[in-house]
């Protein structure tokens, strides 16, 4: 019976954390990788000694990893098959960046 409660809760932290990096833009392990890097300290590196950032630090990190947006050389692992309507006008890409940045401010400060 533990083994089953404990499979349940790790399903559930599981799917959590998918609908947190989709709500973030973390999609690769590139990605995954790059947002690791927000929530390190660099130390000496002489003696390469890292540590974490405060938590209270956490939603600035992650505020900053979203308003940086994706990397420019990042390869998407799946498509979503659409049809599109070949009479429909093209997407507009020119508001991008201001909806990323509307994004980064959905978490507090």
């Amino acid at each position: 019976k533990q083994w089953y409660q404990r499979r349940v809760r790790d399903e559930r932290l599981l799917m959590k954390l998918d609908s947190i990096f989709k709500a973030i833009g973390v999609e690769t392990e590139e990605d995954i990788n790059r947002l690791t890097e927000y929530f390190i300290m660099k130390g000496d590196e002489s003696t390469e000694s890292h540590s974490l950032i405060h938590p209270n630090q956490v939603l600035k990190a992650i505020r900053l990893f979203v308003s940086e947006g994706a990397s420019p050389n990042r390869v998407q692992t799946h498509k979503q098959t659409v049809e599109f309507d070949e009479t429909a006008a093209e997407r507009d890409s020119g508001n991008d960046a201001n909806y990323r940045q509307r994004l980064a401010q959905i978490l507090p400060k």
